[in-house]
């Protein structure tokens, strides 16, 4: 899940400056990663079934732009477009779950 981890790292370095005055460290960034995976693993199954399908081909199983087209039947920009949308549902609710962790 690169594209979990990556999305993790730019989401610390976001919030890094919301580190307490006392200098104690947010609490999200003590959470597990077995949590965080737990959460984007749930955050993928709330996608709707198109643009999951295309996701879990990409990010998941590490699979080629083309290779995700043909394997979904849509054209390899139909495909960026789906995953785009994907991306950007999950960093949407996964800043929300940090906002509440």
């Amino acid at each position: 899940m690169q594209a979990w981890t990556e999305l993790q790292e730019s989401e610390q370095q976001r919030l890094a400056s919301n580190m307490f005055l006392d200098g104690d460290v947010d609490p999200v960034f003590s959470a597990s990663p077995e949590t965080h995976e737990k959460v984007a693993r749930a955050l993928m199954d709330e996608l709707k079934p198109t643009i999951r399908a295309a996701f879990i081909l990409r990010e998941v199983e590490g699979r080629d732009y083309q290779e995700v087209a043909e394997l979904l039947n849509i054209s390899e920009l139909a495909a960026r477009v789906r995953l785009s949308r994907a991306r950007a549902e999950i960093l949407k609710k996964f800043r929300a779950y940090l906002a509440t962790a």
